[in-house]
């Protein structure tokens, strides 16, 4: 019998969303905040699959392109096989990201 284990999920800690209870996490238990409850009550859905063993990111970063290693981060973890990388991003970072996604969001100070 073979026993596939869940695929991993790489995470970065940044509270309130992630945390951990210990300073080298072990297991999902060792994970705290928003992040990992949310992925825990997707879990529970019935006929949703998305079960995963959660992973702090090994060098904290969320992942830029360096020319001489390519990508970093947690986007080099999903580049190089890990399944799935969750982690707060706001429409900010996304506008940044995309520059001709139309005109500027607003500044917060002008809301």
């Amino acid at each position: 019998m073979v026993f596939l284990l869940p695929p991993i999920c790489s995470v970065r800690q940044e509270p309130p969303y992630v945390t951990t209870t210990k300073a080298v996490p072990t297991s999902n238990e060792d994970f705290r905040g928003y992040i990992p409850d949310l992925l825990e009550k997707l879990a529970e859905q019935p006929g949703c699959d998305c079960r995963f063993n959660l992973r702090l990111v090994a060098d904290g970063k969320y992942g830029a392109w360096d020319d001489e290693s390519g990508w970093n981060g947690m986007i080099g973890e999903v580049v190089s096989g890990v399944r799935v990388a969750t982690v707060l991003i706001t429409a900010f970072i996304v506008h940044d990201l995309i520059r001709d996604c139309g005109p500027p969001l607003p500044s917060v100070t002008s809301l």
